[in-house]
């Protein structure tokens, strides 16, 4: 098996939750939980909180979860400072005493979330896409159990730069090849889930990095789960990350993710026992 051990869906003892955290909101319908990995984002972390908490006042079904990854610099104090300064009930944190990958800080925000909404939902804690493509996935899980973005729809008309939008279409098209999948993006950072699909699923995952979504997406369909893609917008303002050696780094780390999965695949890792 992988190094990491399966990303839990119950409370991890390491994390520490912001007080008041816990609290139920009080929504009317089927609620979205959405999780907001962040990892170094001390710069920008007050601005997207601000978004995040305006866009909640005016929509009572979605309340929001940041989860610190770990980070290196000033990220958990100054969340917490902007989250009490909103004190807003349905837009909570806790910090990840270490490091863990995104794929593992979307689990510990689900574990945190699960008893709270009957939707789950993920969501770049840099905030590409717009909030209101939450709305999407959200109706789209009444004839669904996992909805997920899709950058390469016919609706979308906004793209991220040239070097980055290459190599995610190269990914992309070899994580097609590889697993047979139909979807036209697997890599959109914006997915959401029925509860019941997120608990089978999550607790059968064990790839904490970026190339989670292609375990996630891998167990959905072994396990039978009815997937949709939803259009999604990139922000035109959004500050992409497109250093070539990071890129290139990330890429690498995504390919041997892959291989492992294949591999677990193979070997029977995520048979039922």
């Amino acid at each position: 098996m992988l190094s990491l051990p399966p990303i839990p869906l119950a409370p991890d003892p390491s994390t520490t939750a912001r007080p008041g955290a816990s609290k139920r909101p009080q929504n009317s319908g089927p609620g979205m939980a959405v999780v907001l990995p962040v990892y170094n984002a001390a710069g920008h972390i007050d601005e997207i909180v601000d978004r995040v908490a305006a866009f909640a006042l005016t929509s009572p079904h979605y309340h929001f979860y940041f989860v610190n990854d770990g980070s290196s610099d000033s990220t958990g104090p100054r969340l917490r400072a902007a989250l009490n300064r909103w004190g807003h009930p349905r837009v909570m944190g806790f910090d990840l005493a270490t490091n863990l990958g995104k794929g593992a800080a979307v689990g510990h925000g689900f574990a945190r979330a699960v008893a709270e909404a009957e939707y789950l939902a993920f969501l770049d804690g840099d905030l590409p896409y717009a909030l209101t493509d939450l709305h999407a996935l959200h109706t789209a899980l009444a004839h669904a159990d996992v909805a997920i973005g899709c950058r390469q729809h016919p609706a979308q008309v906004h793209r991220a730069p040239l070097r980055r939008h290459l190599l995610g279409r190269v990914f992309n098209a070899s994580v097609r090849l590889g697993f047979g999948f139909p979807y036209h993006d697997t890599q959109a950072g914006l997915k959401a889930f029925r509860r019941a699909a997120a608990r089978s699923i999550f607790a059968n995952m064990a790839t904490a990095g970026f190339s989670f979504d292609v375990e996630m997406l891998f167990l959905a369909r072994r396990q039978g789960w009815r997937i949709v893609e939803v259009p999604v917008h990139l922000q035109s303002g959004h500050a992409f990350e497109t250093r070539p050696l990071r890129l290139a780094r990330i890429s690498l780390h995504m390919a041997w993710d892959v291989l492992r999965i294949r591999t677990n695949a193979l070997l029977g890792r995520y048979d039922p026992r």
